[in-house]
This record gives structure tokens, C-alpha cells and sequence, in this order.
């Protein structure tokens, strides 16, 4: 065996990570499943995905008291989700098409249209 290092491990400094926080508080075991703390995208290619999110998030972190609104643009759902998408890839929501920029809340479907990879 070395004796070397392995500094590809995370290291545990002590601090909370907030979202990790967030992700503990839905999903241990007890817990009940919140669907207003997520918002689903399926795809239709069959892949389905619940992204985590924050009820009190407000688009580009703008403050509710200056014009913010809350939820999440679907750019920032696919950021979260960790997918990629093709340009062409149209989304749906409550069966209208809409763009990348819309809004949607927590507990939201989105149906993506095209090429999604990743996740």
C-alpha cells in the first residue's frame, strides 16, 4: 500500500452546505415526500427527473420586495438537474409550449421535447 495522500476525497471541514441541508430535510427516512419541493421534468425519450428546489426561491435571486418573483426559469431547473439539452428541445408546461426564460414553482411539470442528456 502507499502512504500517499488521496486528495481526490472531500474533506470534511465542519460547515453545513445549506442545500445539502435542504436535500437532508426531504429525503431522510421519516420524512414525507413534499411535491411542492420539486419540480419534474420528463423527457420523451421515457427519462423522468425530480430536481430538488427551494419553495422560496425567486428568479435570479431578485428579492420579492423589488419586483422578484418567485419560482424557477426552466434554464435554472435544467442547471439544477445537471442536463444538457439540444437547441431545438421545445418544453411544455400545463400543455402550452413555452421558452427556456418561463417560470415555473415548485411542485411545476415540465415535458422536454428533443435531445436531454445527462442528470
Amino acid at each position: 500500500m502507499s502512504d500517499e495522500f488521496d486528495n481526490s476525497l472531500p474533506i470534511d471541514d465542519g460547515e453545513v452546505d445549506p442545500f445539502d441541508e435542504f436535500l437532508d430535510g426531504i429525503t431522510s427516512e421519516g420524512s414525507t415526500f413534499d411535491p411542492s419541493a420539486v419540480i419534474k421534468i420528463i423527457s420523451t425519450g421515457g427519462g423522468t427527473q425530480d430536481v430538488p428546489v427551494d419553495p422560496e426561491h425567486t428568479v435570479n435571486n431578485i428579492p420579492l420586495d423589488q419586483g422578484g418573483e418567485l419560482g424557477y426559469t426552466i434554464e435554472e431547473v435544467l442547471a439544477l438537474a445537471n442536463l444538457a439539452v439540444s437547441p431545438n428541445t421545445q418544453f411544455w408546461v400545463n400543455n402550452a409550449q413555452v421558452a427556456r426564460s418561463f417560470v415555473v414553482a415548485p411542485g411545476a411539470v415540465i415535458t422536454a421535447v428533443g435531445m436531454v442528456k445527462g442528470g
